[in-house]
This record gives C-alpha cells, sequence and structure tokens, in this order.
C-alpha cells in the first residue's frame, strides 16, 4: 500500500432467493432481487427510505413531474398521450460482483415503459457499494420505439423516511429555480425544512425545484441523513437540480386548493439531470426549445455519501 492511501472498510454481503444485502461499519443495503431495485438504506441506525409493500420501489428513475397551470395549456395532455405519467419498470437481469473486500458493485437492466403504447427507455444502471458508506450509481438509458421528443424531466425518485425532513445546499436559493425561472436567485449556502421548500401557489402544482445545485444534504433534526451530488448534465456540467416535498405528485396535480393539500408519510425527493422549464403558457408562449428535457439517450451518475451527525 502506498504511504497516505486510505483503508477502506471491508464489507460483508448476504444472498437469498428475494434479495441481496451489503453491510458496512454503520450502514447497510438491502436490493430486491425479484424487481432489481435498492429497498432499504439504513445507516447510523437509521432507516433512510420508506417502502409500502403495496408501492413501487422508494429508489427508481422517475420522469414525471406535476403538471402546470402552463403546462396545461399545451403540453400536459400530450406528456400523458405519451403514458409519461404512467410508466412501469420491468426488471430484465440483475447480478452482483465482489471487486475487493471493501467494494460491491450490482448491476441491473430494466425497461421502462408505459402500458400498451411501444416505446420505453433500456436502462442499466450500476451500484458500486464502498466500504466506507457511499454509494455510487451509475444509469445508461436509451429511449426504444417511436419516444416522445420531450419529457417533463430525468432523473430519480428516491422515497425518504419521513424524518428527513431537513435540507442543506449549495447551488441556487433560498427560493424555488428552474431553467427558464431562477434569476432572482443567488448562489450560496443554504437550510430550509421540507415545509420551507413548498412553494404555496393558490392551485397546487408544480413547485420547489432547484437548479445549480453542487451538493445537497437531507438531514432528520440529529444531522443524521446524507449528501448527494450529480454529474454527467449535458446542460450544465457538475450542477444538478432537485426536489424535496411531503406532497407526492398525485396530489398536487388533483388538488384544487393550497388549503386541500394532505401531507404523505414519506419524503418525495427527487434528484434530476435536468427538468423542463415552466413557460408562460397560461398567457403567452410555452417553453422555450432550449429549456425542454430532450428525450435522448443519456448516461449520469449520482454520489451518495452518509451523513452523521
Amino acid at each position: 500500500m502506498k504511504p497516505g492511501t486510505a483503508i477502506i472498510p471491508k464489507l460483508s454481503s448476504t444472498i437469498s432467493s428475494r434479495s441481496f444485502k451489503v453491510r458496512g461499519d454503520d450502514f447497510s443495503l438491502e436490493f430486491d432481487r425479484s424487481f432489481g431495485h435498492l429497498k432499504s438504506w439504513t445507516h447510523g441506525g437509521c432507516e433512510l427510505l420508506h417502502h409500502d409493500v403495496e408501492s413501487s420501489s422508494p429508489f427508481q428513475l422517475g420522469f414525471w413531474r406535476p403538471p402546470t397551470d402552463n403546462d396545461a395549456s399545451w403540453q400536459t395532455a400530450t406528456w400523458k398521450h405519451w403514458g409519461l405519467d404512467s410508466l412501469t419498470v420491468q426488471n430484465r437481469s440483475f447480478e452482483f460482483y465482489r471487486i475487493s473486500d471493501g467494494e460491491v458493485q450490482v448491476t441491473s437492466t430494466a425497461y421502462i415503459s408505459p402500458p400498451i403504447l411501444a416505446w420505453g427507455f433500456l436502462v442499466e444502471t450500476t451500484y458500486q457499494v464502498l466500504g466506507n458508506g457511499h454509494v455510487i450509481v451509475k444509469v445508461h438509458m436509451m429511449p426504444k420505439g417511436a419516444f416522445p421528443t420531450n419529457l417533463p424531466r430525468a432523473g430519480w425518485d428516491i422515497k425518504l423516511s419521513k424524518s428527513l425532513d431537513r435540507a442543506e445546499w449549495f447551488g441556487l436559493g433560498p427560493g424555488e429555480s428552474y431553467n427558464d425561472k431562477k434569476s432572482a436567485q443567488k448562489v450560496g449556502i443554504y437550510r430550509a425544512s421540507a415545509e420551507e421548500l413548498h412553494t404555496p401557489y393558490d392551485i397546487p402544482q408544480e413547485n420547489g425545484n432547484r437548479v445549480d445545485t453542487r451538493w445537497v444534504k437531507i438531514l432528520n433534526t440529529r444531522g443524521v441523513g446524507f449528501k448527494a451530488s450529480l454529474s454527467g448534465s449535458k446542460r450544465s456540467p457538475g450542477l444538478f437540480q432537485w426536489a424535496a416535498s411531503r406532497y407526492p405528485a398525485l396530489e398536487l396535480e388533483r388538488t384544487k386548493h393550497e388549503a386541500e393539500l394532505e401531507k404523505d408519510d414519506k419524503i418525495h425527493f427527487r434528484l434530476d439531470v435536468d427538468v423542463a422549464g415552466v413557460g408562460t403558457g397560461a398567457c403567452g408562449p410555452g417553453t422555450n426549445e432550449v429549456d425542454k428535457v430532450k428525450c435522448e439517450e443519456m448516461e449520469f451518475e449520482i454520489r451518495l455519501q452518509p451523513v452523521s451527525a
């Protein structure tokens, strides 16, 4: 070993017919072998992910966001025509490898598509788990068939424990921002609760996005949680977008008045390589072409590292 080289702690792993578990000194991850997704992530004695038996994976790629008033005038119907609000995941393969005593790699291949329609994304996801607790997730996705020209967003939908309701980030803030709605925000380090991240429009809709972010920490009141960063963005290399809310997309879409919103029992965390701009479609032009999310081949990587109090 070279002088000054850090020693990566060892990992242990167990395999069953349904799951693959990886454990380190103070963390663990569990993957569902049948569905090919991450189902549990613990750190410091805390479960970071929220998982319902009846619901989908707490950690999966996402392409939908609640429509805005501007979207509704010209874009929402087209997105729904392509089934972007009802995508399903078909697991094709799931493999795991021990690279070294302190590194395990999990690779899954899946096809993400809407029901009936003959198009979808062929996706390969690689999870690199290190003995120090860091998790590096690499994605390569390719649209197949007669696919739409643009998407609401592209990134990860991560369902978190409701206790992870604090955010700290380095990027634009303190208010919400989008590719075409950010000039009023300044680069800095900000802190906010999940409630403070929500923008209370009179008619509930998409809100609370943050762009041009270098890193974000999602924590509980004891300061336990994780830090996330993303690379691979064509629009702004080294920068990403994110949102955290107690309201699921369906709740924001179906509710007609802000006072009627009902909080969920989890935190809905989005970590995105790109999100469509908001435009002015309700009273003017729609979203500019440069601010749309193109449906095309994408590669990006997220790095997740545990944070302790």
